[in-house]
């Protein structure tokens, strides 16, 4: 617990953080963490450090051998021995939004949001959130040679999107049917991505 805490909130010095992550599954001394609970905060570490692929191999193991059980809730354990359905063992799904979908808010009330996809092998995400000025909605789907994404916004909002390009030939935005950039945005420069701000 110590250590994944350690890196999550940035007390482990940034040089060590994915190295203390590493280390705790490499030695027998250290005693491991284990619930669903507690894992839902390494898996934030993960992401905090840039390892989102052994994130999403954590989650389809350990999450989805419960969903492969035939139940469909999370349990409180990693055996189906005590509550079947553990709210507190539910931090996967929070991260389908924020982390492979990729919305997040960047001011109280949504008001201004991110929407930034982790691609990884994942071929789609879909998803909306109700927020007080209305329903953040947007998906993505990936082709052999492609990534579409398709969102609607609220009035009022201020929006940062960034699409994944690497591997992608010839990016280029399309925004109903044309080459070009919605209305209301300014392009971003930023290695690996499209990137643009947008006001609504």
């Amino acid at each position: 617990h110590v250590n994944t805490l350690a890196v999550l909130y940035g007390i482990a010095p940034a040089a060590s953080r994915s190295d203390i992550l590493t280390r705790m599954f490499r030695y027998p001394d250290v005693v491991p963490f284990g619930t669903p609970y507690f894992s839902s905060f390494h898996l934030e570490a993960l992401y905090a450090v840039g390892r989102h692929s052994e994130a999403l191999n954590l989650i389809r193991t350990q999450w989805g051998a419960m969903l492969d059980w035939g139940t469909p809730t999370f349990w409180e354990k990693w055996t189906p021995t005590d509550s079947l359905c553990h709210a507190w063992s539910t931090g996967p799904t929070r991260d389908l939004q924020a982390q492979w979908l990729g919305l997040t808010p960047t001011a109280p009330g949504w008001s201004e949001w991110r929407l930034s996809p982790v691609i990884n092998d994942l071929t789609w995400a879909k998803g909306a959130v109700p927020t007080p000025k209305g329903t953040i909605s947007a998906s993505w789907t990936r082709g052999s040679n492609n990534l579409r994404m398709v969102f609607n916004v609220p009035a009022n909002t201020v929006g940062h999107v960034r699409i994944p390009i690497a591997g992608l030939k010839n990016a280029r935005w399309y925004f109903g049917g044309a080459a070009k950039l919605p209305a209301g945005a300014s392009l971003e420069t930023e290695s690996g991505y499209l990137s643009f701000r947008l006001t609504q």
